[in-house]
């Protein structure tokens, strides 16, 4: 089974964290079916949406979108598959957006910048998002499925520039991975030098 990365996050050099209580943490909030691993790492298998994988470190979380193993009850897949066309929550990458910040909540990691700059990372993020994205669409490297489109994927670029993920494929291979994206050309040279411009 391949796995596609659509969401991932580091933490701070200096954060602390206890994979197997954090995979606790979002077991509580997120409907988990399984976890598999030891005190290095966890794995997460998601009920819905099915096709959802999280795996905590104590560097980091990492969200993939992988196929589900076949179901042995016809009807049990047969339902699955209505789920997944009748609701719209059942977006891996939305869910996996909503992973990280669940995480990043957990352990305060958007409080530390508490005292007199709490607003500059996330505007910094927004309006660096905002000119990335203006820049792709300029040069012809990104196209939308709709208008609306635009604020999806300048709303994803911004959560994860103000996580910390500033590298130019994974920040490409997430806008690539973008319901809103109809098509995504830019490699990862020119996802570098877009970056460049835009800061």
């Amino acid at each position: 089974m391949t796995r596609r990365l659509l969401e991932s996050m580091a933490f701070p050099k200096d954060t602390q964290v206890n994979p197997i209580a954090l995979a606790e943490a979002v077991t509580e909030a997120f409907p988990v079916c399984s976890v598999v691993g030891g005190r290095g790492e966890q794995e997460l298998r998601f009920v819905a949406p099915a096709g959802l994988v999280v795996v905590i470190s104590a560097t980091g979380v990492q969200c993939f979108a992988e196929p589900p193993p076949p179901l042995e009850a016809e009807d049990a897949e047969d339902e699955a598959e209505e789920d997944e066309e009748d609701e719209d929550d059942d977006d891996p990458q939305a869910t996996a957006e909503g992973v990280l910040m669940h995480v990043a909540a957990v352990l305060g990691l958007e409080e530390e910048d508490e005292g007199g700059d709490t607003a500059a990372p996330d505007d910094a993020a927004d309006r660096r998002a905002t000119a990335i994205v203006a820049a792709l669409l300029a040069e012809g490297l990104l196209e939308l499925v709709t208008p609306r489109s635009r604020a999806q994927v300048e709303g994803r670029l911004a959560h994860l520039l103000a996580h910390g993920v500033h590298n130019p494929g994974a920040l490409a291979e997430s806008i690539a991975d973008c319901s809103g994206v109809a098509e995504f050309y830019a490699d990862d040279a020119q996802m570098a030098a877009v970056l460049g411009k835009a800061r």
